[in-house]
This record gives C-alpha cells, sequence and structure tokens, in this order.
C-alpha cells in the first residue's frame, strides 16, 4: 500500500532506524511548499537523528538552496557557527577548502 499525502514515503524503516545512530551534528532543511510526503520523511528523519536540528525556508519548496539562496546562506552559516565548526568561505577551513563558496 502507498502511503498517502503527508505520510513518509521512499523512506524505509531501516533507514529511519538507523538514522538514530548518527552523532554528528545535523541540519534538516525544507521548503513549507514541498509535496507532504517529502516533508513527512524530512520530519521523520530530523526526528530520528539525535539532536539534529530543522528549519524551514519560508517561500520555497524541493530546492531551498537555490530558491533562496541567500536564506540558505544564512541558515547554514549559523548552524556550523552554533557547532563551532569553521566558515567555508574562510581560508582557516582546510578541510572545507575544495567545496564551492557559500
Amino acid at each position: 500500500m502507498s502511503p498517502g499525502l503527508g505520510e513518509p514515503h521512499d523512506a524505509e524503516p531501516e533507514a529511519l532506524a538507523r538514522l538514530g545512530t548518527l552523532r554528528t551534528p545535523t541540519l534538516v532543511v525544507t521548503g513549507p511548499c514541498d509535496v507532504p510526503g517529502t516533508l513527512a520523511c524530512a520530519r521523520a528523519a530530523a526526528g530520528a537523528i539525535p539532536g539534529a536540528e530543522s528549519a524551514e525556508i519560508a517561500d520555497t519548496a524541493h530546492l531551498p538552496s537555490l530558491e533562496r539562496p541567500d536564506s540558505w546562506n544564512a541558515l547554514v552559516l549559523a548552524f556550523l557557527a552554533r557547532h563551532g565548526l569553521p566558515d567555508p568561505r574562510s581560508s582557516g577551513a582546510s578541510r572545507l577548502e575544495s567545496a564551492p563558496a557559500l
């Protein structure tokens, strides 16, 4: 039986259970205009990861990083700062130097 609107889809119970083993800072970002099943999956994932943070970027759907890049960048940079992680734009972020600048 396939899930209905607002129910997780493509979220395998085994995969959700494994998310509970993560011990790394995690940010789950959604766009409130995405399809209900995808939002439900994101909420389930965030709920399964210990200490995960979740955030919505207003007026976006499935690709908030492309739809509102300034909001995305601010959200991710604040998350990194809260967790003492390097700003990928700085030269001191050695392990992130190959990543594109935000």
